[in-house]
């Protein structure tokens, strides 16, 4: 499985009861918080596309076009309505939730050149990002809800590894992203991701391991637990 701590901005890969692998991640920011949940893994998308999501569409996209039509040209972002594409020009901001907005693949993506899928309710999934400069920061919470993960084509191979697909190492998929070309491998085998947030862990010498409460949930839960 692979286990994402939010508060902590930390994510480990582990198999058969041992750690392989461990990564800085950037999680939602108080506005946009990363859920918690648990689910597993689908596929694994290499050089994705992304479609917008609401959130973003009505707090970021639409007020940005609004301002500059150039905004979809600048990001590779393309327009859809009822499966035909539209023209910054036709482009109605009265309306913009009506439409579909793509972004093209690549190294300019908002998701990078990986993407983690798993089912759930809320939209969110791990991937790459075409800012990696982020992951120097020791406050990460900075993303619209869903993980940004350093390193992701190690962690790839990691889950291809546990998924007993051999020939999808790091030589293999480096080449994948190579070709530019959107391409899915599913992860047949139960793999899970959990999604936990623990402002206090136990660090590797076997002290306490404090986090900053970023979503302020601890005051709820120290009430629950004195009742």
């Amino acid at each position: 499985y692979v286990l994402v701590n939010i508060a902590g901005f930390e994510l480990w890969a582990v198999a058969k009861g041992d750690t392989i692998h461990h990564h800085r991640v950037v999680v939602g920011k108080n506005s946009r918080r990363t859920p918690i949940l648990s689910s597993k893994f689908s596929d694994i998308v290499f050089n994705p596309t992304w479609t917008v999501p609401p959130t973003i569409i009505k707090i970021d996209l639409t007020p940005s076009a609004t301002k500059n039509r150039g905004y979809f040209a600048n990001n590779r972002i393309k327009i859809y309505k009822n499966g035909a594409q539209v023209s910054a020009e036709d482009w109605n901001p009265e309306v913009a939730s009506s439409y579909r907005y793509v972004q093209d693949p690549g190294s300019h993506n908002s998701l990078g050149l990986i993407k983690f899928n798993f089912p759930n309710n809320y939209m969110v999934y791990l991937h790459d990002t075409n800012n990696r400069s982020v992951f120097g920061r020791d406050g990460r919470d900075l993303s619209s809800g869903c993980i940004r993960v350093e390193s992701p084509v190690s962690l790839a191979a990691k889950i291809f590894k546990m998924d007993q697909n051999e020939t999808m190492n790091e030589e293999k998929i480096n080449s994948l992203i190579a070709k530019g070309k959107t391409t899915s491998i599913k992860i047949k085998s139960p793999i899970y991701v959990h999604q936990f947030y623990w402002t206090v862990s136990v660090a590797k010498d076997g002290g306490l391991k404090f986090n900053a409460d970023i979503y302020n949930l601890d005051e709820g839960l120290y009430a629950a637990l004195r009742k």
